[in-house]
């Protein structure tokens, strides 16, 4: 392979491969209430030997293995402070000592396998192929792992900067090289390359013709004519759900990891006040709660101004 053709290469897997991280992060933020954003996404190969030597000790590794039409597996690489910051995250201790051991690797996994749910799932929707993976193994390296490559040929390394407002943390991911070039025999799937896409044997190519759409005004005639109270019968029959709000209560990870039969919950709101009657999500209505003939109710003691909510929103 020339010099010229792997830069082609590369640059086609940076391709997939971008958009494919922007939505494992996606997932992690949305898992850890935080935002991500990735910045300086570079990708180059490299021998076994170059990799050994950024193989130091107390960097944390997930490998991941991946099954269907990407059979093989990547290393991805964090530093050992990074990994801690995330787990203070994810337990709710950002304020508090964090035991690093084999619990916390296995958390860690967990925010990996967030990671690596949304980047698979992004890869195979753009390749048109089934990929999946199984929960990623963590593991920190030792001084006995120390200049070890984790692979016995040309590596393809992905590396990216996860940026939020408490700082940044770099991310390096490894796969081996002719495992993810092989991915390349398709194109993407996206508008510009579908009609590029090879066609299945005994399947006619779909002719696509221009949709012209007529425009409306805001001010429609019809609009302005329709009969309000018949438009609501149509969906009086119309079930809704109606659910009742004791109160919330909020609590770590760490502390709901201790329940068990006879706990204890406390909530935010004080004895005798009134409890939330929620329709589809939104707040209708309060009331006390009553026993009819042993059976739990609702007495309604003020109604919600929906008109001003419907206004708000």
């Amino acid at each position: 392979m020339t010099k010229n053709h792997e830069q082609e290469l590369l640059i086609q897997l940076k391709s997939y491969l971008e958009p494919a991280v922007k939505v494992g992060l996606y997932n992690v933020q949305t898992l850890l209430n935080r935002n991500y954003q990735c910045i300086d996404l570079e990708v180059k190969s490299q021998y076994p030997t170059e990799l050994a030597l950024s193989m130091r000790e107390n960097i944390v590794t997930a490998k991941t293995q991946y099954q269907g039409a990407f059979n093989t597996n990547s290393i991805t690489c964090f530093e050992h402070e990074d990994v801690e910051n995330l787990l203070k995250i994810l337990m709710g201790q950002q304020d508090e000592p964090l035991i690093f051991d084999d619990f916390g690797l296995s958390a860690f996994g967990e925010i990996v396998s967030s990671f690596q749910n949304g980047f698979t799932q992004s890869l195979g929707g753009l390749l048109n192929k089934n990929i999946h993976f199984d929960r990623p193994e963590t593991h920190i390296i030792t001084a006995k792992d120390t200049g070890l490559s984790p692979f016995s040929a040309k590596v393809f390394t992905l590396t990216f900067i996860v940026e939020s407002k408490t700082g940044s943390m770099p991310v390096v991911m490894h796969f081996d090289y002719n495992a993810i070039t092989q991915l390349l025999d398709q194109p993407l799937n996206n508008v510009n390359t579908i009609n590029s896409i090879p066609k299945p044997n005994g399947i006619e190519e779909v002719q696509v013709k221009e949709l012209r759409v007529p425009k409306f005004t805001p001010n429609n005639d019809t609009i302005q004519n329709a009969d309000p109270q018949k438009n609501l019968n149509l969906i009086m029959n119309v079930p809704l759900n109606v659910s009742v709000e004791i109160g919330k209560t909020k609590h770590r990870i760490k502390d709901v990891m201790n329940f068990a039969s006879g706990y204890v919950l406390e909530l935010d709101k004080p004895l005798g006040a009134p409890v939330d009657i929620v329709v589809n999500g939104q707040l209708i209505a309060r009331g006390d709660v009553v026993v009819i003939d042993e059976n739990f109710a609702i007495r309604v003691t003020e109604v919600i101004n929906t008109q001003v909510s419907l206004s708000n929103d």
